[in-house]
């Protein structure tokens, strides 16, 4: 199940999760914790895709911690899925026989350093 990627978006991707510039967070693609911004790693490919122009930047309700891409807050939205390549909303693909996705690895405390590795091998 893994995916053909934008080259180009792919690498953009790669390097942003390297960067150091993002707080890691879970469950949301990007919140408000203790007045800092976090972000899940497909947050970061949401911001990408802001900054590339094929989405409007994302809204929060006044006082709300989470932002909002489009409708959805907690899934990759269809219209970041269609500029960058990736299927799903949840970033699957298959390691060793099983199915994996990058939200679970996100979610379960790998770094963004080591979601990039992914990436590069299996996208």
């Amino acid at each position: 199940m893994s995916t053909s990627m934008n080259p180009g978006i792919k690498a953009q991707w790669i390097a942003a999760l390297r960067s150091g510039q993002y707080k890691q967070g879970t469950s949301r693609l990007r919140r408000i914790i203790r007045g800092e911004d976090r972000y899940c790693c497909l947050g970061i490919l949401c911001e990408l895709a802001v900054q590339a122009g094929a989405i409007t930047p994302p809204t929060r309700s006044n006082g709300e911690a989470l932002y909002r891409y489009g409708e959805d807050s907690a899934c990759l939205p269809n219209a970041v899925s269609r500029w960058s390549g990736l299927n799903g909303f949840s970033g699957l693909y298959i390691i060793n026989g099983s199915q994996s996705s990058l939200v679970e690895n996100n979610d379960k405390g790998m770094t963004f350093d080591q979601i990039a590795d992914t990436i590069e091998r299996h996208f």
